[in-house]
């Protein structure tokens, strides 16, 4: 992992340095939730997402909670940002009341304001250091928030803890190439794919830019100070303390070739909704035949009665 290593090195040895990241990554979510210009194209994309349908094949807590007719007491929502899942999640029925907890004031204070009179409580913490309890919890749900997770062994040992017996634990999230390093596989077939997309199709509204090409990132220079910081390694850790009993994984190249801010392009001409099922049975074919590995998932865990050992330093599934 190269510069991935040594960034995971200093935030763990230099308490400074982990400070620093720890009130970015606070301020980097709150100006994701709270820039106008960020909404305006989230809810774009939330209008095509409509039409192009991106997240098929993918699962959802709430309809697997109908189909399996799943029904919790007390619910915990990890990096609950701006309590859009546990406000869902309790409207559906699926879970009567929840503690959420994130690391940035102001998103909390937004989902404080929206949580009306459901049964909720929001606590700021840091999922690296938080204490979660001892069997208090139904349900644990955690939504794109673990490839932020540095110490996942730790907060993976806090979740088994704070379980009850039979609880479930909920895993939606990016667990592709840490820090974005990205295979050259990966890098081969997703530039070449760009190469042939008109630019109207590659606009990025986000940033309003073209998008030429794809390469590896530098470490600790990404969207917020701990993105994908050990993206990789979340289901071999949390595999280790849960049965996985449910999963779905997708996504090989289309969170590059039409990420977040692009999808919008797709719905403005005829032929754009037809492209994007070209490029989504492309995806589908890259996972099924092997070619490049998954790097979206969704899981359903319980609890193993015993945790597994970890992995050895040297082991090759201790990370990517």
């Amino acid at each position: 992992m190269g510069g991935s290593s040594e960034l995971i090195q200093r935030l763990r040895e230099d308490p400074e340095a982990y400070a620093d990241a720890a009130r970015g990554e606070g301020e980097a979510w709150a100006e994701l939730f709270g820039s106008d210009r960020v909404k305006a194209v989230r809810e774009q994309d939330r209008r095509a997402a409509e039409v192009l349908w991106p997240g098929r094949g993918g699962l959802s807590l709430d309809g697997l909670a109908r189909k399996n007719g799943w029904h919790f007491a007390r619910g915990l929502s990890l990096a609950c940002g701006n309590g859009w899942l546990e406000r869902a999640l309790a409207d559906q029925g699926v879970c009567e009341s929840f503690i959420g907890i994130d690391i940035s004031p102001g998103v909390l204070d937004e989902a404080r304001s929206a949580a009306g009179g459901r049964d909720f409580e929001y606590r700021l913490g840091d999922l690296n250091r938080v204490d979660l309890g001892v069997g208090e919890y139904d349900l644990v749900v955690t939504q794109n928030c673990l490839h932020h997770v540095l110490e996942l062994e730790y907060l993976a040992d806090q979740i088994w803890r704070c379980l009850k017996p039979g609880g479930m634990l909920w895993i939606d999230d990016f667990v592709g190439e840490t820090q974005f390093q990205w295979s050259d596989e990966r890098l081969k077939v997703v530039n070449d794919v760009l190469a042939v997309l008109p630019p109207r199709y590659r606009r990025f509204r986000l940033h309003d830019f073209v998008i030429e090409n794809v390469k590896r990132a530098e470490a600790g220079t990404l969207a917020s100070p701990f993105e994908a910081i050990r993206s990789g390694e979340i289901v071999d850790v949390f595999s280790r303390r849960f049965e996985v009993e449910i999963r779905a994984e997708q996504d090989a190249l289309m969170h590059l070739v039409c990420p977040v801010g692009a999808r919008q392009n797709y719905v403005e001409t005829d032929d754009g909704p037809v492209l994007f099922e070209v490029l989504m049975l492309l995806d589908r074919l890259l996972i099924e035949h092997k070619i490049l590995p998954p790097v979206g998932g969704q899981y359903v865990m319980r609890k193993r009665a015993e945790k597994r050992a970890e992995c050895a330093p040297g082991d090759r599934r201790h990370g990517q």
